[in-house]
């Protein structure tokens, strides 16, 4: 009726005559298209409109990332507390979060959680009316994750932890895979804080039940979180769990866990069983790996343990070094520290044992022999290093080297008189052989025979070192003063001091050279 208000009947008579009638009936016809079209049209707007705010599975990072985090936009703009701006997160999340577990396995690339809180952190460092608010992102995050505001009554299933024996139920705010660089940021300074341990158990279970491989950065975040909130167990799940993804971890950071373990109670021998993959994983053969273990089972004289990880570590230095020289070389200084600590312990005998096996093994070289030496100056026993020192020098094919010299006279400085005899020998071979006479050996030698107040070989031993015009150093002439205040016999001692003033002089002259 509405259309006849429109068109006069009358006109209509005048204009068409008797067919009046079949042309008002195709009027109305048109008016009713008219208004179909209209009415789809209308609906074809409103399906757009719904459709943008139900975005599309597809094309995710590019698409719905950024359609969700806009639409998350005002409500965090227009927020004034806190809980409004933790809540407009956690709607955003719980979206993306179902939208997850109904695509995921239907959809080619699902929209993730950790696409969307990255592209949320980005816009929370861009727009300054979120910015000035002065809130944590990442902080914000955890709290939603420990204590959230909203209740969700979806059911996401359950999984199986691995830092404790529970199956629980997933978040609806975290369901979804994360990124590295987010568990990262999620783990970081959570050490310091009451809550963090809960904290890095959610983020371990997390990765866990998504099968994630970590980073090794993420790996060490999570361990030094885990010894600074000082959590063992927590630390020994993530170190099995992230070897177990074959990741690699720093040496220093190997250092920190089995230190962190040995002095724990419970986890003491768990602790002392990850050597091995500790070697395989990113650890260096070093005795700082192996020190706290290897005192403690030698401090309860438990020495068959120590010596056992002592011999892990030779093994593993055969695996980490390519030329022999560096083998030998670190493999002598790892039983040298090995022997110091034993000893500390007045584990002498078994030092002794594994001392000679030492030599045997290494079949005399001037590492191992330097070692005995080192240790035969700790004993102070001259009796045990005359015997020694005989041996080798005795030993076919035996020859005299600097090293050899200096490392023995050091030896005997420790001895007293003791090592006198031992000295005579050095003293009579270096003046033979004058390659051997360095200057810091001359100045060892000085100051061994002023234990026992040899003045007079003293002086003869630096006489005939001038003669043969032997290099001397600038300490030498310090050296001889130093030794000869204790000389009570003013004739030895003038000429001493004569012959540290001739030394002297020569030195600068031949400087000034």
């Amino acid at each position: 009726m509405s259309f006849l208000r429109l068109v006069k009947v009358s006109s209509l008579v005048r204009r068409f005559g008797d067919d009046y009638e079949n042309v008002f009936k195709a009027y109305l016809h048109q008016a009713e298209e008219i208004e179909k079209l209209a009415k789809e049209k209308a609906q074809q707007q409103t399906t757009i409109k719904t459709q943008v705010k139900a975005p599309p599975t597809t094309n995710l990072d590019k698409i719905d990332v950024i359609l969700h985090a806009n639409n998350t936009k005002p409500k965090l703009i227009y927020s004034s507390t806190t809980q409004q701006i933790q809540v407009a997160i956690e709607e955003v999340l719980l979206s993306t979060n179902s939208i997850y577990k109904r695509d995921k396995n239907t959809t080619e690339n699902p929209i993730t959680p950790g696409a969307l809180i990255e592209r949320l952190y980005d816009q929370w460092n861009k727009i300054p009316e979120i910015k000035i608010k002065d809130i944590n992102f990442y902080s914000m995050l955890r709290t939603i994750w420990i204590a959230p505001y909203t209740i969700s009554n979806d059911d996401f299933g359950t999984f199986q932890r691995i830092t404790k024996s529970k199956i629980d139920q997933h978040s609806p705010f975290f369901y979804g895979p994360l990124t590295d660089n987010i568990y990262r940021e999620l783990a970081l300074e959570t050490g310091e804080n009451r809550s963090g341990f809960r904290m890095i158990r959610k983020i371990v279970d997390h990765m866990s039940f998504h099968d994630f491989i970590p980073s090794k950065e993420l790996s060490e975040t999570l361990i030094k979180e885990s010894i600074a909130g000082r959590w063992p167990r927590l630390l020994h799940t993530i170190v099995e769990y992230v070897t177990k993804k074959e990741v690699s971890i720093s040496h220093s950071q190997w250092i920190s866990i089995i230190t962190f373990l040995r002095y724990n109670k419970d986890l003491f021998f768990e602790g002392a069983k990850l050597f091995d993959v500790a070697l395989k994983y990113g650890a260096a053969p070093e005795w700082e790996l192996f020190q706290p273990y290897v005192s403690k089972f030698s401090k309860h004289y438990m020495t068959g343990e120590a010596a056992s990880l002592v011999k892990k570590a030779r093994d593993g230095v055969n695996r980490y070094y390519k030329s022999q020289e560096e083998k030998t070389a670190k493999i002598c200084s790892l039983t040298s520290k090995f022997l110091s600590c034993l000893m500390s312990f007045n584990e002498f005998d078994f030092a002794q044992e594994h001392l000679d096996s030492l030599i045997v093994s290494e079949n005399y070289s001037e590492d191992s022999i330097e070692v005995a030496l080192k240790f035969y100056e700790d004993l102070k026993d001259p009796q045990r290093a005359l015997d020694f020192f005989n041996k080798v020098v005795n030993k076919d094919g035996f020859v005299y080297t600097s090293r050899f010299v200096v490392s023995t006279l050091k030896m005997c400085t420790h001895l007293g008189k003791g090592g006198m005899q031992i000295v005579n020998e050095i003293k009579d071979k270096i003046l033979t052989e004058l390659q051997l006479c360095s200057p810091f050996a001359i100045n060892m030698i000085i100051v061994t025979y002023s234990y026992s107040e040899e003045w007079s070989i003293i002086h003869d031993f630096l006489s005939s070192c001038i003669s043969s015009r032997v290099e001397f150093n600038r300490y030498t002439p310090a050296t001889i003063r130093k030794t000869v205040e204790k000389c009570l016999e003013p004739l030895k001692k003038s000429k001493l001091l004569e012959i540290a003033n001739k030394i002297e002089d020569t030195f600068h002259k031949t400087e000034a050279r």
